[in-house]
């Protein structure tokens, strides 16, 4: 009898020779990408915000508070930071928290000697997710597509200029890249194939996302869509039911990132990292026919209402001020209870007020004892101080100690937000997640204002020019079609055409998940005010290269040689890719013109204090040089220290930021550029595609000293 033939293993087929290759391809396409990242993590100098995020790490990891840099969640940070903790030498003062600017200190002046060490090795763990998500764009890909497409959409993302311009940073825009992409993967294979073990991959993916920057709190909304579809797709609630597990799971990672910390209100009072200072604007202007409109709504008698009004006749004092002792010292003493309870009311109402405002009424209000309802007095104080105390007792202490500090402060901006917080259990009781609220409260107050930043020509300012909203809802349109090889760009566009061709595996559901996502993304970002450069937008690009990817199945020849040549234009730009724009706009020498924020990081401050150093006898000759590095870095620790600010129009060698250039106004006139008058002079030389270097002694357009 012949022997039994071995069972096959139930498993995934071997792949075929082709695939096979395909993935060693995919292999050396991957170590390419991680070696160029490397590379420009090293080469690239500091950028504007990074010190801030591995200082702030660091200090995560010495005692667990998060109140630094709160307005970001601390995972990328802590991960950025992680490999300094493997040198002895990192120096962290016992009091960091009352440094004043402590990430500078700790970063440019404290370990000043391994500046270029410690930056490169914080970068190391970007670099290395940035190739991680390379691998998962690729293996999506594959899975749909097959591996060549799969190819062709690791290509496009790997040697994207986009990417690799802000992959190697230890910022947070490529990371949170990686795991919001990966989130939106794990949670369409749970609907695709629900199980108890995918639901916990997509729970653990969406918690990260969220830890890594809270730009992925839009997974919420696009879940919830998706999951809405596949209900009604499948007609059954099952899908709602993972969906709901998997949010779970997630918060229960979120929440594991921040230590499961809960703080209560009374104590991040004390920490100023939580407190928001208001300006006037954020409280009504008031006037006393306004102060008598709310008297007379209340019920006051007409005896009292013109009392009000004729306090603007008293020309000795505030009129306010004199309108708010009436009613004190004449409605409140009144003997009828109804009369003394709606002056009250009407006090209450100056909870809108501005600071000495408010504090005159809570000391009269907290010191008044006649006829008045003590639970609605608690109530009225609570609402003037912005904080809650039980009793009287307790605001009496608290009222001695801030009698005399501005009370044009806040915890939270947000009313939700408060009303979800303190405002379910109060000022005592600790709060879990406080510094998530915090940082959420922080994004939606500075998303309102908007950011400063520069577009055709104009400086926007926040505030002023984002008080009827975005003034550019076109910004990111327009920046997308800039930053990106006009290759690349006609492949995504395809791709996204061509995906609604349904096929085997590819659908409705996936056309809402994988599409919905950066859509959601995108339009939320062209809606809002953070107009800061293609950076914000890096989330995008795994699904956008997906799409491009699928242009393969029609026309794989034109698809090949588009990445190809899309490849090379951005490996010509290396490593000056934060710099990169395409032939629309005149590449780097035309494209700032347009906008330059989020692009001149200040990545070229380190190169011009090689270039000072290196050409000291020129610039002793010229009188010196005159700089303003666009950093908020030490500028001894780029060897410009004894760089000249620049003030008016100086005669010498002018190192100007491509950012300041473009967008830097003249104090006082916002709407006038102050680095105008160098717009008749030509740069004798560009460093990093960013450092405009001028010599004005002569007059313009100016000429190369160095020709001397």
């Amino acid at each position: 009898m012949a022997p039994a033939m071995p069972q096959e293993k139930p498993g995934s087929p071997e792949p075929s020779p082709q695939a096979t290759r395909c993935h060693r391809v995919a292999a050396l396409m991957l170590a390419l990408l991680l070696g160029l990242l490397l590379h420009s993590a090293w080469r690239v100098g500091p950028t504007y915000d990074e010190h801030y995020y591995v200082a702030s790490g660091y200090a995560y990891w010495e005692d667990g508070d998060f109140a630094l840099n709160r307005e970001h969640p601390p995972l990328l940070k802590l991960i950025m930071a992680a490999p300094l903790r493997l040198y002895d030498d990192v120096v962290i003062s016992e009091r960091w928290a009352d440094e004043i600017s402590f990430p500078r200190t700790f970063f440019y002046e404290q370990n000043a000697a391994h500046v270029d060490r410690n930056l490169f090795v914080a970068r190391v763990p970007m670099c290395l997710l940035t190739t991680l998500c390379a691998l998962l764009v690729y293996l999506a890909g594959t899975k749909l597509w097959g591996p060549k497409a799969g190819l062709v959409g690791l290509a496009l993302y790997a040697f994207n200029p986009s990417v690799l311009a802000h992959g190697p940073l230890a910022a947070l825009d490529a990371g949170v890249s990686c795991f919001f992409f990966a989130a939106v993967l794990a949670f369409l294979a749970l609907l695709e194939r629900p199980s108890a073990w995918r639901t916990v991959v997509a729970g653990v993916a969406f918690g990260l996302a969220n830890l890594a920057k809270f730009t992925s709190l839009t997974l919420v909304p696009i879940m919830a869509v998706v999951a809405a579809l596949q209900c009604w797709r499948t007609r059954s609630f099952a899908p709602a039911r993972w969906t709901l597990l998997a949010w779970f799971g997630g918060l229960t990672v979120f929440a594991a990132g921040y230590g499961f910390e809960a703080k209560s209100i009374n104590e991040a009072w004390g920490e100023p990292q939580y407190v928001a200072d208001l300006g006037p604007r954020d409280y009504a202007e008031i006037d006393l026919d306004w102060l008598a409109d709310r008297a007379e709504f209340h019920g006051l008698t007409e005896h009292h209402v013109q009392r009000i009004r004729r306090a603007r006749d008293e020309k000795n004092r505030n009129p306010l001020f004199i309108a708010i002792d009436r009613l004190w010292n004449e409605a409140l003493a009144d003997p009828d209870p109804y009369v003394a309870t709606a002056a009250m009311q009407t006090l209450g109402e100056l909870k809108i007020a501005e600071s000495d405002v408010r504090k005159h009424v809570f000391g009269i209000l907290l010191r008044t004892e006649r006829r008045l309802d003590d639970e609605r007095r608690l109530d009225i104080l609570a609402d003037l101080a912005g904080r809650r105390y039980p009793d009287f007792v307790a605001w009496e202490k608290w009222y001695k100690a801030h009698r005399y500090e501005s009370w044009n402060r806040k915890i939270f901006t947000q009313f939700w937000i408060d009303a979800l917080t303190r405002g379910i259990v109060g000022d005592a009781v600790p709060i879990p997640l406080l510094t998530a609220w915090k940082g959420i409260d922080y994004q939606l107050e500075h998303g309102k204002s908007g950011h400063t930043t520069y577009f055709k020509g104009r400086t926007l300012q926040p505030g002023r020019d984002f008080e009827g909203g975005n003034p550019f809802p076109e910004y990111y349109t327009v920046v997308m079609g800039v930053k990106n090889p006009l290759p690349w760009l006609f492949l995504v566009v395809l791709g996204i055409a061509l995906s609604f061709k349904p096929r085997e595996g590819w659908g409705l559901l996936q056309i809402a998940t994988l599409l919905g996502a950066p859509l959601a993304l995108f339009v939320l970002f062209s809606k809002g005010n953070a107009l800061m450069g293609v950076k914000y937008l890096l989330p995008l690009f795994p699904f956008l290269c997906l799409f491009g990817a699928r242009c393969f199945l029609l026309l794989p020849r034109v698809t090949v040689a588009l990445t190809a040549l899309s490849s090379v234009v951005a490996l010509s730009a290396h490593p000056h890719e934060l710099m990169y724009y395409n032939s629309l706009v005149g590449g780097w020498r035309g494209g700032p013109e347009l906008t330059v924020v989020g692009d001149d990081w200040g990545q070229g401050a380190r190169t011009l204090g090689r270039w000072v150093q290196a050409n000291a006898e020129l610039i002793e000759v010229a009188g010196g040089i005159y700089a303003r590095p666009y950093m908020a870095a030490d500028p001894e620790a780029f060897g410009l220290e004894h760089a000249k600010p620049i003030e008016g129009h100086p005669q010498g060698i002018i190192a100007v930021q491509a950012t300041s250039y473009y967008r830097d106004p003249v104090p006082g006139q916002t709407d006038a550029r102050f680095y105008a008058w160098l717009d008749e002079y030509e740069p004798f030389l560009v460093l990093d595609r960013s450092v405009y270097l001028f010599d004005t002694r002569g007059g313009p357009p100016g000429r190369d000293p160095r020709a001397d």
